[in-house]
């Protein structure tokens, strides 16, 4: 029983990730190594599904904690700012990203989903990105790859020229063009 429940999972999580083209793939990989781990050490012990289930080996908090965690980096919000926002510490904001609570209140959630423009059934898990929430994931990990490579200086100046418009981003890029066509500039 427990080895065809296996691969029935298995099959559905494998059917769910193909036909996800989000951002969220990776999450949902992670995720589904997890569940596969846990499906087989269960077979392997001749647990049952059920006790797996009670012990919360198949939870969605994961899911939960990822979209939290990327909506608050995109909107470039500390862990302590949000929390400010909710009214909660800002260890629980930790604990939500990481999984580590079941029952975030409902209340929190709603103020988390209108300030991220999202559904709260989208942060818990249960609705699929839209096309807004999958250039948002992507422009999250597009600025920390950006970050990662330039420093945070670097980021925060992107960030402020994408702020401008048409005619100010020209002037800007005049400048910069002014500047680096000067002798201290110039390669040698």
């Amino acid at each position: 029983m427990c080895v065809h429940l296996a691969i029935l999972c298995i099959g559905v999580l494998t059917r769910h990730i193909l036909a996800d083209k989000s951002a969220l793939v990776k999450t949902q990989i992670k995720i589904f190594k997890t569940l596969l781990k846990k499906i087989l050490i269960a077979v392997k012990e001749n647990v049952t599904i059920k006790t797996l289930q009670k012990k919360g080996a198949f939870s969605m908090n994961n899911i939960m904690g990822e979209r939290i965690r990327a909506l608050r980096k995109q909107h470039d919000l500390t862990q302590e700012a949000l929390g400010k926002m909710i009214g909660v510490q800002k260890s629980a904001i930790r604990k939500y990203e990481k999984g580590e609570v079941e029952n975030i209140p409902r209340s929190s959630l709603k103020i988390m989903a209108d300030y991220f423009g999202v559904k709260p059934s989208y942060l818990m898990g249960f609705d699929e990105a839209t096309e807004r929430e999958l250039q948002l994931q992507k422009e999250v990990e597009v600025c920390e790859l950006f970050q990662d490579c330039y420093g945070k200086e670097a980021l925060e100046t992107i960030s402020m020229f994408l702020k401008l418009d048409s005619y100010d981003r020209s002037a800007v890029t005049t400048m910069i063009q002014s500047l680096l066509s000067t002798e201290k500039y110039e390669r040698k």
